[in-house]
């Protein structure tokens, strides 16, 4: 599994940052052996796509609808980090702006699409989200909840928009 990911936070005057994260996770198997499911890669929900159900993007299992992950994820974020009103000098506590996007596919090809009763259509392409949230730099680390709605959902999408996250910036 080859991972790259980089994050660059840009201050934007004294009360404003914009923060930025990019990761890329490729896998792929040797001599014509399949790719070990247990190496597979999930995003979704705080900390890849907002907006999303955790783990939920990506190939469903067609027995059973259960999310499949994948060899190969890309995801994409920024956020722009606003003062809180009436704690201005309080830089521990701020409101931020988010957009996040990302996919879950695999090297080999194809994306099974859920149970039959419930497929999810285009369950591998790329799925974007935007919302906002509070973050908090606490004594016991980052704490961030965020509200985020799924843009162009399509149907079988498992969304969720009230998320909570502790000890990550993304």
């Amino acid at each position: 599994m080859l991972r790259a990911s980089h994050q660059h936070y840009i201050p934007l005057g004294r009360a404003y940052t914009l923060a930025l994260n990019g990761a890329i996770d490729y896998g792929r198997s040797i001599g014509g052996k399949s790719f070990p499911v247990i190496k597979n890669v999930y995003a979704g929900g705080i900390g890849t796509v907002r907006g999303y159900e955790g783990s939920s993007l990506g190939g469903r299992d067609t027995l059973t609808g259960d999310y499949l992950g994948g060899s190969r994820r890309m995801i994409a974020n920024a956020q722009l980090y606003l003062p809180f009103p009436g704690a201005s000098r309080d830089r521990t506590l701020r409101w931020f702006v988010f957009a996040d996007a990302g996919k879950v596919d695999n090297t080999s090809g194809g994306c099974p699409m859920g149970r039959p009763d419930r497929r999810s259509e285009d369950p591998c392409g790329w799925k974007y989200a935007a919302g906002l949230g509070l973050s908090w730099e606490s004594p016991l680390g980052p704490l961030q909840l965020s509200y985020g709605r799924a843009l162009r959902a399509k149907e079988g999408d498992d969304k969720q928009a009230f998320q909570f996250q502790i000890g990550t910036a993304f």
